[in-house]
């Protein structure tokens, strides 16, 4: 039995601090991202393929910080 998979995830993200106190933090998280996976598994009896890409996927997101 052989199998074949990959995948591959990749992100480009930018951070605007919205509020400073102290030890807390609002940040607005905005970017841009590419997600693609393939798997493979052939086998003399059956044999399946799946492909999944997805691009671009743009993130937008408040990170609270204390």
């Amino acid at each position: 039995m052989k199998s074949v998979k990959q995948y591959l995830d990749t992100s480009l993200l930018f951070s605007y601090n919205l509020y400073k106190n102290k030890d807390q933090e609002l940040n607005l998280l905005g970017g841009i991202g590419y997600e693609k996976w393939k798997f493979r598994d052939s086998q003399k009896e059956m044999q399946n393929y799946m492909k999944h890409s997805i691009s671009p996927v743009y993130k937008l997101g408040l990170e609270y910080k204390f």
